[in-house]
Parts: C-alpha cells; sequence; structure tokens
C-alpha cells in the first residue's frame, strides 16, 4: 500500500488488477474474448504457453507500475492475483461443469412435469416439455 498511497491512489495496483481481471472474465465467453477484455482495458498482457502451444497462464500489468529502481513492469500471474484468477478458474465461468448426475435429475423431472400434466389434461403442456428434454 505504501508506493499506492506515494502516488495518491486508493488501491494497491493488485487490487486494481483483481477488480479489473474479475470483471473481464465474468464478461468474456473464452480465452481470446477475456484476454481481449483485459487489453481493451489498458492493461498489459502476457500469453503463457503450455509445451505444446497451448494457452496455460497469463499475467497482467498495469500501465505506468514499475518495479522500485527499475524501468520493468510489475506482472501479476493470474494465480497470484487471487486462486479465481488462475487461467484454469477463469476458464470454468466459460464452461460450468455440469455433473451427469444434474443431467439425469433434470431429465427426470421432465418426465415428471410431462406426466403429471398429461394426468391433469394439460396434453398439449405435455408435449411441450416433452420435447424440451
Amino acid at each position: 500500500m505504501e508506493k499506492a498511497a506515494c502516488r495518491g491512489l486508493v488501491e494497491t495496483a493488485r487490487e486494481s488488477l483483481q477488480r479489473t481481471v474479475r470483471t473481464a472474465a465474468a464478461l468474456a465467453q473464452g480465452d481470446a474474448g477475456f484476454l481481449e477484455r483485459l487489453r481493451d482495458t489498458g492493461l498489459r498482457v502476457r500469453e503463457r504457453p503450455g509445451d505444446d502451444g497451448a494457452l496455460v497462464g497469463y499475467a497482467a500489468a498495469l500501465p505506468g507500475d514499475r518495479a522500485v529502481c527499475s524501468s520493468r513492469p510489475v506482472w501479476f500471474a493470474g494465480s497470484t492475483l487471487a486462486y479465481d484468477l488462475s487461467l484454469p478458474w477463469v476458464r470454468e465461468r466459460f464452461f460450468p461443469h455440469v455433473a451427469p448426475a444434474d443431467w439425469a435429475l433434470a431429465g427426470h423431472r421432465i418426465r415428471e412435469a410431462s406426466a403429471l400434466l398429461g394426468r391433469a389434461g394439460q396434453a398439449s403442456g405435455a408435449s411441450d416439455v416433452a420435447r424440451a428434454r
């Protein structure tokens, strides 16, 4: 907080990055969109490829945030900003995992709703529900 206070800022670089990255993660629908949103906010973004060239991580830096007595930017990997900002956790937001048991339960409930509507004389409603599966 000392560097932020000296510069008259209300939050540290880490706090600012956390807020910005969380917003980008919430709005993005994939890796490319996430990284693009980060860059669109003015952040510097560094991608970390794996051995196969696939994206395995990222780091972000605020423009103008430099290490003391250095011209190098201060980079924060997503996982060091916060556990939920690591790339695997950010990706969970893009593609929420639905357990097979949840799908089975949903199918069971649809069949029950269709049967109840059919018994209540709502045949068209029952067929609408049955088609939704």
